[in-house]
């Protein structure tokens, strides 16, 4: 968690990607969407789209409001090539692959258009994670490589997380409560804002 309330932890990740007013945003893996519900309040000219495979969660969207559902795999989403100005994954690219996420990311975005991925980062691939709860995860080397193959320009860190927060949303389930000490020990909560480079760039 980033602070440390849900409404502040969303307005520091909305503070972070610094989108262009009015911009389209598409959320990857967006569960019931609430993070872009709650983004949408901060700039109303914004439009959201919100990607997810799951019947119940489209349900939800629709039912919260201000966020347009699209019942899609993630990897091949119903939205045109250079639609988006912003494309998200907040701790969701790992339940897929991420070659073929940032790729499907690329073909959305406009020239400039920014990726924005907050994830966890290992450098032993936290093969428990994996195991236990069907999530990979990379480490900054890595995802360097799968970025700049698919034409990005990119900075990422690791920001302080509010420690309070982050036990108590680890310790939520037994699964979590599970995973939590291989989760801390391997894996830290990393950033990446990300450019599409202007095609001029890539010749």
């Amino acid at each position: 968690m980033l602070a440390e309330t849900e409404l502040l932890h969303v307005a520091e990740t909305y503070r972070l990607i610094a989108p262009p007013k009015g911009a389209v945003f598409v959320d990857m893996g967006c569960g019931i969407g609430e993070v872009s519900r709650l983004m949408s309040a901060m700039d109303r000219s914004a439009k959201f789209y919100g990607v997810t495979n799951c019947r119940a969660q489209v349900k939800e969207i629709i039912k919260r409001g201000s966020v347009t559902p699209l019942r899609s795999d993630y990897h091949s989403v119903v939205l045109v090539d250079g639609c988006a100005d912003v494309v998200m994954f907040n701790e969701s690219i790992g339940y897929g692959d991420h070659d073929a996420l940032v790729r499907e990311a690329a073909r959305m975005l406009k020239d400039g258009g920014i990726l924005f991925i907050k994830d966890f980062s290992a450098d032993d691939g936290n093969e428990e994670a994996f195991i236990n709860w069907g999530y990979r995860t990379l480490s900054i080397e890595n995802m360097g490589h799968i970025l700049s193959s698919a034409g990005f320009e990119f900075k990422f860190h690791m920001p302080d997380i509010n420690g309070k927060r982050y036990a108590e949303f680890y310790s939520a389930s037994e699964l979590m409560h599970s995973l939590h000490p291989s989760i801390q020990s391997t894996a830290k909560t990393t950033i990446w804002r990300c450019t599409k480079k202007e095609k001029s760039c890539l010749i």
